[in-house]
């Protein structure tokens, strides 16, 4: 068999292989690669062009006629480009753990990671751009390190089970047509850093759990654009608090978007008690009861606070003096007045000087204080806040 060898690209067309004719044969049987079509006119000529797919392999043909058939084969072995093996250990940056014994290249639009090699990727440390990242199998996965930065021109193909973790690493999407990602692409559906340097567009996919940004999302250009697809959230926790870098003039940034704000308090070490903290809402679309209050539901563990104040005003309960409040300025040094009720926007005020007991299952006045996040869904708010 005659035919490319090396350097050939994944699920791609046009690669031709042929056989010397054989005496008599009147057809000629050709197996291929799993996953590989042979697209020529006559699939049983001595000479074919093949679409290959994402596996390397052996190309075996043998001939026949009408009174007999040669099982014996001609072979030709065949290693894809980009295609991930796994043999030697985890280090993306060694060739001998790819098909072809070469490091991942631009030269071929695809880089493949099957679940079935005995080692999976790691990018140990720098940057690796890529174009379309296609894992086969329901776990495959691709691990950045700390100091890692994978950028995405392209496509993810990610089935269920399989992921990349970028829990404490880097990804930007840096495609010059829109891009599309889901939560499910990631491990935890979290990603630490996003960056965002596509001017067509990167889009969220709704529904399921939400993508959970721990460290930053930024914009590596200035006029790359996100659409959040109602389903981004800027976590919070004990350790750090997510944020959402400069948004400059030509960015945009569309979609609803779930902001946290962790609040220390409890019985435990470096924690504090109930005490009073004033807080910025940082979206618009939802009021004190949906957000902060969690709706009402005292069934929810470490998120939302119980609020109280004036009766028949939609509060968990009735105070005398009401446990959320905002300042009313020029009015001598100022003074502090109740939100009306708890249907009252939350990003009605600039801030907030709230109450916190702990989270919704803190509903006694003697209970003990637990950490509690509180959160709320919207429009996230850009540009110079007062």
């Amino acid at each position: 068999i005659t035919g490319p060898t090396g350097n050939i690209c994944p699920n791609e067309d046009g690669f031709t292989f042929s056989v010397t004719p054989v005496t008599d044969a009147s057809y000629y049987l050709w197996q291929l690669p799993t996953g590989w079509t042979i697209t020529s006119a006559d699939p049983l000529s001595n000479n074919i062009t093949v679409r290959t797919g994402y596996t390397s392999g052996t190309v075996k043909v043998s001939a026949g006629n009408a009174c007999t058939y040669n099982s014996n084969t001609s072979d030709l072995i065949v290693k894809l480009h980009n295609v991930w093996a796994g043999v030697v250990d985890t280090d993306w940056n060694k060739a001998g753990n790819w098909s072809d014994n070469l490091v991942s290249s631009s030269s071929c639009p695809d880089i493949v990671i099957p679940s079935s090699a005995p080692n999976q990727p790691v990018i140990p440390t720098g940057t690796v751009q890529v174009n379309n990242l296609v894992m086969i199998g329901n776990s495959a996965s691709l691990t950045l390190n700390n100091t890692a930065n994978l950028k995405v021109s392209g496509s993810l193909t990610i089935p269920v089970g399989s992921y990349i973790d970028v829990t404490n690493a880097t990804i930007e999407f840096n495609g010059s047509s829109a891009q599309n990602i889901s939560s499910s692409n990631f491990k935890d559906t979290t990603i630490k850093y996003l960056v965002i340097s596509n001017s067509a567009g990167v889009t969220v996919a709704p529904g399921g759990n939400s993508l959970a940004i721990a460290g930053k999302l930024s914009f590596g250009t200035p006029n790359a654009g996100l659409n959040s697809g109602d389903n981004i959230t800027l976590k919070s926790t004990k350790a750090h608090t997510a944020n959402l870098g400069e948004v400059g003039v030509s960015n945009t940034v569309s979609g609803k978007f779930t902001v946290e704000r962790y609040i220390n308090i409890g019985t435990g070490t470096g924690e504090h008690g109930k005490a009073w903290h004033v807080i910025a809402p940082n979206t618009s679309g939802q009021t004190i009861k949906q957000s902060w209050m969690e709706n009402g539901d005292n069934s929810v563990n470490n998120y939302g606070i119980n609020l109280t104040g004036a009766a028949g005003a939609g509060w968990d309960g009735v105070s005398p003096s009401p446990a959320i409040k905002y300042y009313v300025p020029n009015s001598g040094q100022g003074a502090w007045a109740g939100a009306a009720n708890s249907g009252v926007p939350l990003d009605s005020k600039n801030a907030w000087m709230v109450f916190v007991r702990g989270d919704r299952s803190v509903t006694g006045q003697w209970d003990a204080p637990k950490p509690t996040t509180l959160r709320s869904k919207g429009t996230i708010k850009t540009g110079t806040q007062t």
